[in-house]
């Protein structure tokens, strides 16, 4: 799926592994919105932008440092515990969790995404159908009830599709805990029908762990849709029913909805039945990410722009950074986190929301406090303080001279000093309000 180069990409590999897993392929549009087209994607606008890109799985919900926000209005559904990433939904969008991923120690929150409530004191991975919770170093438990089923070891963390089968340092039987085989060395890959996963060495049985046949790579695989080719980075593409090595490729990459196409990092778009390269990819997206739309049109890399897929032109360059669409086509996503420069010329760090002009965009801005020590937030200018906030802030107006943002605070609404945050986004059509 990507390259992977040392911990910190093995871990946004999981991350990824996670977020796709998190998606349906495809979905109906979204109320007033357009879907993202060869046709329209070059006039693609920023619409506005959010704290992080931490969405739950239909896009409805987003969380950040300080809660869980409507995606098209920025209004905030519940508090939670402080934490830089944001959390992580679960692939059925019931659960909320806080303060890290499969943690190697027990640790963080798990919230109730309908009420907010605090349910559970861990964090780790949920199964695909949101019914097992696995705890690195502690246990894999039911949950909801969140008892304890059996004592889970380390290593990562990854449910197969079917949620049958979970990795650590064995492959386990998810429900019982049964292990079947020892896994070392590499980030398992199950194929999209749990039948087989892809380690290190090459491609494995499941459960039996009987080696299918070897790979030589040196990073990370991708099965296609379908399951009958695997990518292997710095190797090649194998027909997984055969074992053969259909053609080679420098990295590996990701495949377009049908199977039809591979993105490679750094190189460019082969199509998977001739080994022909179709067109070059001017960046590379080696380590980070690309994406294809879910109906498989257009493709999206990480440091590159859009491309059109049938003709292989650069049509829209967003923002640097890590990309999503929607399930739904109509959104697309850029997760910006390094210093550097955004649309407003200034330094850094949120979620970029592009599409269709005509899309029901909210008025939203965006800023971050400029110290490390953090921002106060008060009743008004040269009135009480309301709180203290180290992370991003949603900003629902200014004042007419823009010294002062409207940004929401733990029991209402409240101002910061445009002197003491950096802008990350502020459109021009924010609203004019009176403190």
């Amino acid at each position: 799926m990507i390259r992977l180069k040392a911990w910190g990409a093995w871990f946004s590999a999981l991350v990824f592994v996670l977020v796709l897993s998190a998606m349906p392929v495809s979905a109906q549009p979204a109320a007033g919105r357009v879907p993202i087209t060869p046709d329209n994607v070059a006039d693609l606008t920023l619409g506005y932008a959010l704290p992080t890109c931490q969405f739950n799985p239909d896009w409805t919900l987003v969380s950040d440092g300080r809660g869980v926000y409507d995606v098209q209005t920025g209004k905030r559904r519940f508090v939670t515990f402080f934490s830089e990433n944001g959390g992580w939904f679960s692939p059925d969008g019931k659960w909320l969790q806080v303060g890290g991923l499969a943690s190697a120690e027990p640790g963080g929150t798990v919230y109730d995404a309908a009420s907010g409530e605090i349910s559970f004191d861990r964090t780790g991975v949920f199964s695909p159908d949101g019914r097992l919770f696995a705890v690195g170093s502690d246990a894999v438990y039911e949950a909801g009830t969140w008892k304890r089923l059996y004592a889970y070891g380390i290593g990562p963390t990854v449910f197969s599709p079917d949620g049958r089968w979970l990795t650590g340092d064995w492959l386990l039987d998810a429900a019982s805990g049964w292990q079947h085989f020892s896994i070392t060395g590499s980030l398992p890959v199950f194929s999209p029908d749990s039948a087989l996963v892809a380690l290190f060495d090459g491609v494995h049985d499941v459960p039996s762990g009987v080696l299918r046949f070897e790979t030589h790579g040196t990073g990370g695989v991708s099965f296609s849709p379908d399951g009958t080719l695997l990518a292997v980075d710095n190797d090649g593409v194998y027909d997984v029913t055969t074992g053969e090595r259909r053609f080679a490729i420098r990295y590996s990459g990701v495949f377009s909805p049908d199977g039809k196409l591979l993105a490679t990092a750094g190189d460019g778009v082969y199509d998977t039945a001739t080994g022909e390269r179709r067109f070059v990819l001017q960046g590379d997206f080696a380590a980070n990410s690309a994406m294809f739309s879910p109906d498989g049109t257009l493709l999206v890399t990480e440091d590159d722009g859009v491309y059109d897929v049938a003709t292989g032109e650069r049509r829209f360059v967003p923002v640097t950074g890590y990309p999503q669409f929607s399930p739904d086509g109509t959104l697309l996503a850029v997760s910006y986190q390094s210093f550097g420069l955004v649309p407003t010329g200034d330094t850094s760090g949120g979620c970029f929301i592009y599409g269709a002009a005509e899309n029901p965009w909210p008025v939203l801005g965006l800023i971050k406090p400029s110290s490390a020590s953090g921002v106060n937030i008060r009743r008004g200018p040269d009135r009480a303080v309301i709180e203290s906030a180290k992370s991003k802030l949603i900003v629902f107006a200014q004042t007419a001279d823009g010294g002062w943002y409207k940004v929401e605070s733990g029991d209402g609404y409240g101002w910061v000093s445009a002197h003491a945050v950096q802008p990350v986004f502020i459109p021009e059509r924010l609203p004019i309000e009176n403190p």
